[in-house]
């Protein structure tokens, strides 16, 4: 893929849009919130998608949200036995 680059201001909070061409490279649509990682390596930024996943076995497939959370239906299986 083509390196992309835009220039763009901070406000006075320290925000800036992502441009629409940007987020749709992220998989994002127009009405949906995704998560992002950003972090910064030789005084760049980088920001990349994050794919939700399981918050014990890191499993990728068959979430469920709960208090903030993603759990996969093995893991929430395993807990409601446990209780």
């Amino acid at each position: 893929m083509k390196p992309t680059s835009v220039i763009r201001e901070l406000d006075h909070y320290g925000r800036l849009v992502i441009p629409s061409e940007m987020r749709r490279v992220l998989g994002q649509s127009d009405d949906e919130k995704i998560r992002v990682e950003i972090y910064t390596l030789d005084n760049k930024i980088f920001i990349q998608r994050v794919t939700p996943c399981c918050a014990f076995c890191d499993r990728e497939d068959n979430l469920v949200e709960y208090r903030g959370k993603m759990i996969c239906k093995y893991c929430l299986n395993d807990l409601t036995k446990q209780i």
